[in-house]
């Protein structure tokens, strides 16, 4: 980030990055559950995985499912900075009326509701992936001959 201005700031967020930020998030998202899980798998079936936890647990205090959780926190923290931003400087503005101040604000706020709407479709897609999983499970424990359509 070169420019830390509400414009600068406005700008680094461009439409194509909310959509890559989109994008990527919701992919991490749809493998979210199934990465923890399989986590948990090998750390109670494999002791060589058990002993690599241990030693690397001696060496820092981050678990691996705190840190597989880090980029979920992380994605629902951009609109927050953002908003936050925005506050402090319309607040710490010499001239709360400057009309470039308050455009470039206006501007933000755009950005804001667009992460927002990105962040609102990350979590409609990994609610709809789960109502998948959940019907797929269902189905396999039905023993159905044909899957239901």
């Amino acid at each position: 980030l070169v420019d830390s201005s509400l414009k600068g700031i406005t700008t680094t967020f461009t439409d194509d990055i909310i959509f890559e930020l989109e994008r990527l998030y919701t992919v991490y998202m749809g493998h979210y559950e199934s990465a923890l899980a399989l986590f948990y798998e090998k750390r109670d079936s494999t002791a060589n995985f058990r002993k690599y936890l241990k030693q690397r647990e001696e060496m820092t205090d981050k678990s691996i499912p705190n840190l597989l959780v880090t980029p979920v926190q992380r994605v629902c923290k951009y609109e927050l900075m953002l908003a936050s931003i925005k506050k402090s400087v319309l607040k710490q503005a010499e001239d709360p009326n400057d009309k470039q101040l308050l455009s470039d604000a206006e501007a933000l706020q755009k950005t804001i509701d667009a992460l927002n709407e990105a962040l609102v479709n990350v979590d409609r897609r990994r609610a709809a992936a789960d109502n998948w999983d959940k019907i797929t499970h269902l189905e396999s424990s039905l023993q159905l001959s044909e899957p239901i359509s």
